[in-house]
């Protein structure tokens, strides 16, 4: 896993890749590699209190054939008192 971030005034951009291993019971190893990328944008108002964050994750299960792909855009906003 690999995480990269920085805090801008009111801005935080966010990157994150995610691999595993798959492990295959049948023959003891050798696995489809799993992976995972991650991209949002963080808008901060209220000091830390109020966060809000759009963003895309893109997966995939690594098989040669037939891999299977998702893709999902998303948005939130965090509350703190």
């Amino acid at each position: 896993m690999g995480l990269a971030s920085y805090l801008f005034s009111k801005f935080q951009p966010l990157v994150r890749i995610q691999q595993a291993k798959q492990k295959k019971i049948e023959d003891g190893g050798g696995g489809n590699t799993v992976s995972m990328i991650d991209a949002q944008l963080g808008y901060y108002l209220d000091g830390y209190g109020t966060r809000m964050a759009v963003g895309f994750a893109h997966s995939s299960d690594g098989a040669d054939q037939n891999t299977q792909y998702s893709n999902v855009v998303f948005a939130g906003i965090q509350l703190q008192k």
